[in-house]
């Protein structure tokens, strides 16, 4: 079993592990192997970090990782890198999930579910 520390910036009323670097820091310091790291493309910029460094630096911590947008909005209009972390999550080997984090869009004639998935593929798996 893996424990996966996400951290949850101030914009999400998080008030520890805000960062990506605090739960790196955590991590690295527990040693432990069942704890990692749980990259989000939306906390790590609301908590102002830039994705692709987070991931790089969290490699070999780095056990789980959200493809989502600020207030897990759908990916209608997208505004996390989701381009650069996915070049990033390349330039490690990372060979995991990445799982969209999004709640349910009730927005008049859109397919929330089918944008996401349609987007987050095109980025995150474009060899399918």
């Amino acid at each position: 079993m893996i424990i996966g520390l996400e951290p949850v910036p101030p914009y999400y009323n998080g008030d520890f592990l805000t960062t990506w670097q605090s739960v790196l820091q955590m991590v690295r310091f527990t040693r432990h192997d069942n704890l990692k790291v749980h990259l989000d493309t939306s906390c790590v910029m609301l908590g102002g970090g830039d994705i692709a460094e987070a991931v790089v630096t969290c490699a070999a911590e780095l056990a789980h990782f959200h493809a989502a947008e600020p207030d897990l909005k759908d990916f209608q209009n997208p505004e996390a890198d989701h381009k650069s972390a996915f070049k990033a999550l390349q330039q490690i080997g990372y060979d995991k999930w990445v799982a969209v984090e999004m709640l349910d869009s009730k927005a008049a004639g859109t397919d929330p579910l089918g944008t996401a998935a349609k987007y987050v593929m095109n980025i995150y798996c474009p060899e399918i």
